[in-house]
């Protein structure tokens, strides 16, 4: 049996978009900070934030982006309006009791924050690993086992998205 395929060639995810436009002018006069503190540089959060329509080409940010944009910020609309957009229900719509019960936010963004802080840790090892041109047989295996981290974070994430749809 395969499992049949939605086409999202042509969604437009508008909240998300509206979101991430909004995001970092809460912050106004702090774009830059806010660009280094998320890692991303300062030109592209904000032609990637930006309204106007000239050119599609560098705008999108990787999801690993967001994720760094949303921690760094602590602004979860973004996050929020993604789980909108995916069928989810978030955990400020979702009432104490209905929490248990549903199918909600909080373990997304639990999981997503820990592929983030994954991401970081492999991050570390490869700039480590390089540092010095070449890479020993511990270098290999912390980064190997960092990768592993990371893949297992990701099939989680994976996991909870499945089971919110079904």
């Amino acid at each position: 049996m395969s499992k049949r395929v939605k086409s999202t060639a042509n969604k437009e995810y508008e909240s998300v978009k509206r979101a991430l436009f909004q995001l970092p002018r809460k912050y106004a006069g702090q774009m830059r900070e806010l660009a280094d503190a998320a890692g991303i540089s300062y030109d592209r959060l904000r032609r990637s934030t930006s309204d106007v329509e000239t050119t599609r080409e560098g705008r999108n940010l990787s999801f690993l982006e967001v994720l760094r944009l949303i921690e760094a910020s602590g602004d979860y609309s973004v996050l929020y309006a993604t789980c909108a957009e995916l069928g989810f229900e978030s955990p400020r719509r979702c009432k104490d009791d209905d929490l248990a019960r549903k199918s909600d936010c909080s373990a997304l963004v639990e999981r997503a924050l820990e592929l983030t802080s994954a991401t970081g840790v492999l991050s570390a090892a490869v700039k480590a690993a390089i540092a010095d041109g070449r890479i020993s047989e511990n270098e290999r295996r912390e980064i190997l086992q960092a990768i592993e981290s990371v893949q297992k974070q990701i099939e989680t994430l994976r996991l909870i998205v499945g089971m919110a749809k079904s």
